[in-house]
């Protein structure tokens, strides 16, 4: 997986944007996105932290709307 690829899933996965094989082929651009999507997911969805404060709430907010 390219560098860029894998700086691309943290940084969605740090605001809980990725969250299926699509999402992760359109994010990254990665050729295996389809081939390895299950685990890649499955590894986020283990390591992300949860959606706990009001200021991580509100970055999502604020990305949603594509204020960033």
């Amino acid at each position: 997986m390219p560098n860029d690829a894998l700086d691309r899933i943290v940084g969605c996965a740090h605001y809980h944007k990725m969250t299926s094989a699509r999402e992760l082929l359109r994010e990254t651009g990665w050729s295996k996105s389809k081939r390895f999507a299950g685990e890649v997911i499955a590894i986020i969805n283990k390591s992300a932290t949860p959606l706990g404060t009001s200021d991580q709430r509100d970055v999502v907010r604020v990305i949603d709307k594509g204020y960033v």
